[in-house]
């Protein structure tokens, strides 16, 4: 688990708002509107000790949305279904040069075999 930590904390340092995760990807602290929350406060080094130290750590959530004190928001696509995941990036290659460039280096395959 101190993988995991030590990753989010790399991510934090980049700017980005993040918060631990469960196995089945759902936040292992859990508070009505903590999300909303995170994406304009994201957690102190402090709280991100506290948050990954819990026994149900599986992985790390990084918030979409406005990035914080960045005029930019960050933005996530994940595809689901193995067919469509496996010719994803080749057909994006050919319609959407650009786009296609910008995600290459930043793509992960999930564990359903999706992007």
């Amino acid at each position: 688990m101190e993988d995991v930590k030590k990753c989010a904390v790399n991510i934090a340092k980049n700017g980005l708002s993040v918060f631990s995760a469960k196995v089945d990807k759902t936040p292992v602290v859990r508070r009505q509107n903590r999300i909303v929350e995170l994406r304009t406060n994201p957690q102190t080094m402090a709280d991100l000790e506290i948050d990954f130290s819990q026994p149900q750590v599986a992985g790390i959530a990084i918030n979409c949305g406005p990035v914080p004190n960045q005029e930019k928001d960050l933005e996530c696509l994940d595809i689901d279904s193995p067919d469509i995941a496996s010719h994803f990036l080749e057909d994006l290659e050919v319609t959407n040069k650009e786009l296609s460039d910008k995600l290459k280096g930043c793509v992960e395959m999930t564990p359903s075999d999706g992007l």
